[in-house]
């Protein structure tokens, strides 16, 4: 895996992509690698997955401190220096992995100077690391505006239901459009093979090869009521051992 490998996980809501993300972080993490979580999601449930407190400064929030600055006068050197800062201050690095989150924007108007700016603060942080996973929204709106660019991998899950389906055809769609070389791979959440075996058949005509099939898992669903991190799950749960299936397709052998 090259320096700042950026691994976008996506899908429809509800199919499992925070999950997902966590359970990938975690396996990279434990490999050795050196990971950047990013959770793109503004309802932040990735925050809570990994077990980090619910008061986050979000990059939304380092844009607003931003644009309050450039509407009083700052010169440019001096907000150029302030985001660097802010954006630092926005990281939390812990034992496993770091984390950042981009929270919800609520400021209106363009700012494309500032939004320029904020999406090489990331990318340049994003260099520091072998690689980054981003809990997105849902599709892949998100992956080509704001903070992020670069991708290079795109996880797509689904969980056997047509919305899904549907949301990968999209996903497939968008991605061919994209003027840059990123893989596309599909995760199959909640799998049950003889129910799901037709979806599987009909996700083999769409061309897009499945990285992992992770089966239900009644401890991580009384972890989650619980509130528990998914570092608390047992290294053999069949949650984190289909995610390892993910690993061959991001790290070349």
């Amino acid at each position: 895996m090259k320096k700042g490998t950026i691994i976008a996980v996506c899908g429809k809501g509800g199919v499992g992509k925070t999950v997902t993300s966590g359970a990938l972080v975690r396996t990279l993490s434990t490999m050795g690698h050196d990971v950047l979580a990013i959770d793109a999601d503004p309802a932040m449930g990735l925050s809570f997955i990994l077990g980090l407190k619910a008061d986050i400064k979000t990059l939304a929030g380092v844009r607003r401190d931003i644009i309050d600055r450039a509407r009083t006068g700052s010169e440019p050197e001096d907000i150029a220096d302030a985001l660097e800062y802010l954006v630092l201050a926005s990281l939390i690095e812990t034992q496993n992995f770091s984390f950042m989150a981009m929270g919800r924007s609520q400021t209106r108007g363009c700012f494309c100077p500032v939004n320029t700016l904020l999406k090489r603060s990331v990318k340049k942080m994003a260099d520091n690391y072998d690689c980054v996973v981003v809990d997105a929204e849902a599709g892949l709106e998100q992956i080509n505006r704001e903070v992020l660019a670069g991708v290079s991998h795109i996880a797509a899950v689904i969980d056997g239901s047509y919305r899904s389906l549907h949301s990968l055809e999209l996903i497939r769609e968008m991605t061919s459009q994209m003027k840059r070389d990123t893989s596309v791979g599909m995760v199959f959440n909640r799998f049950r093979e003889q129910a799901h075996a037709p979806v599987l058949e009909q996700v083999a005509r769409t061309g897009i090869p499945v990285w992992a099939t992770v089966p239900e898992d009644d401890v991580l669903r009384d972890n989650d009521t619980l509130g528990k991190p998914i570092f608390d799950l047992a290294a053999d749960s069949p949650v984190l051992k289909s995610v390892q299936q993910m690993v061959q397709f991001l790290i070349p052998n």
